[in-house]
């Protein structure tokens, strides 16, 4: 299947001639076939657009349902909507024949009242990815902040997921679903045709994820204590997404022709750590490219600052014992003490407060393969087209 917009138009009719119009707005739309009020032929000619949908229908009656969503799946649906609390025997027919056709099954889930626990989500999440869902949707009416936390929170547990919160104060959660790496999300046509409550508009979404987009034109600093794998990482990601990777301990080493270790020996931590702003304040002008920053870079405040405001901060973060398990037998300047762990421990504690003032984004490293971190990364600053 071709990729898909981030957003899908939900198409709210009723007419014929309304929905034809909607239809014009984007490339991807949801067809509400509850909603409209179409002749047979107006529903065949809707059902045969060219542009990729989702066929949806809430009609209790599940006969007429399924009815409705076979001739969608006829005629060349791309997802077929189906609600979780449809009877086990009307969820598995529909998967059964939209699979013949290779259309996707949704299986959804709407609480237009409140926001469930988190574990009672995670059990209607598995529950539909056991009926056979190919993505699973979860809408739910948020009442307060947490709402929001609790929605997004599941993307970090749960891969093919659409989670987002209704009302108002869910509107956020449906913007923010799509850096939490939410396949896409619901549209209406205009602020007047909205068919749930908290919908932003096609125009409204497109024209935040453009002013988000412009101030994301930035270059990426990774952030973290010595050894949790920034230069790894770093070349890595540069190397899949093209674009120039610059190591802040090199390219001193490259200006001074001296090793990171021989520049504190000879001249101090104070003389390093003026080379390393300055460094970092002229690399912080190229903005396709990825940073990796030296441990104690965020020690000094106008680092902080650059660090924060001209560039998009990744702390990777990992406990001291792992960074010490990747730095064994590597020459660290800092750590050369009778007891390496306890210095360690001191300087992590020193700056845990400063990696976590910086950064923009926060992966947890330990268990996870370089490809796995850079996926992440990948998710986590993932531009909507």
């Amino acid at each position: 299947m071709k990729k898909l917009s981030k957003y899908c138009l939900s198409i709210s009719g009723p007419d014929f001639e309304q929905c034809s119009q909607q239809l014009q707005l984007s490339e991807f739309v949801e067809l509400r076939l509850d909603l409209y009020s179409l002749s047979e032929e107006e529903l065949v000619s809707l059902l045969k657009t060219p542009k990729d949908y989702i066929a949806t229908c809430r009609i209790e009656d599940e006969k007429t349902s399924i009815t409705l969503l076979k001739k969608a799946i006829e005629l060349g649906a791309n997802f077929i909507d189906v609600d979780i609390r449809r009877t086990e025997s009307f969820i598995n027919e529909l998967r059964e024949y939209s699979s013949r056709y290779d259309c996707k099954l949704i299986i959804s889930y709407h609480n237009y009242k409140t926001t469930p626990a988190k574990e009672e989500l995670l059990s209607i999440y598995d529950r539909g990815i056991s009926f056979g869902a190919d993505i699973m949707k979860l809408a739910t009416f948020v009442n307060s902040e947490s709402d929001n936390s609790i929605l997004l929170g599941l993307y970090s547990i749960c891969d093919n997921l659409v989670a987002f919160g209704m009302g108002e104060l869910g509107k956020i959660s449906r913007l923010a679903s799509l850096y939490c790496g939410a396949q896409f999300t619901y549209v209406s046509a205009s602020s007047t045709s909205t068919t749930a409550s908290g919908q932003y508009s096609y125009s409204e979404m497109k024209n935040i994820i453009s002013a988000i987009n412009q101030e994301q034109d930035k270059p990426i600093s990774l952030i973290g204590f010595m050894g949790v794998g920034k230069t790894t990482v770093g070349d890595a990601f540069a190397k899949q997404s093209k674009i120039k990777f610059i190591d802040i301990d090199q390219e001193i080493e490259k200006q001074t022709s001296q090793s990171i270790s021989s520049i504190f020996e000879t001249k101090g931590e104070d003389y390093f750590r003026s080379l390393e702003s300055k460094t970092l304040q002229d690399v912080t002008t190229n903005p396709s490219s990825v940073i990796s920053c030296g441990g104690g870079v965020i020690t000094r405040e106008e680092n902080r600052i650059i660090l924060q405001e001209k560039t998009i901060c990744i702390w990777l973060k990992a406990d001291v014992e792992y960074c010490l398990n990747q730095i064994e037998g590597n020459n660290r300047p800092l750590l050369e003490v009778n007891d390496p762990l306890k210095k360690a421990q001191d300087l992590y504690k020193s700056r845990e407060a400063f990696y976590k003032e910086v950064s923009h984004i926060v992966i947890n490293v330990k268990g996870k393969s370089i490809a796995q971190i850079c996926k992440i990364i990948n998710e986590k600053i993932n531009k909507p087209l």
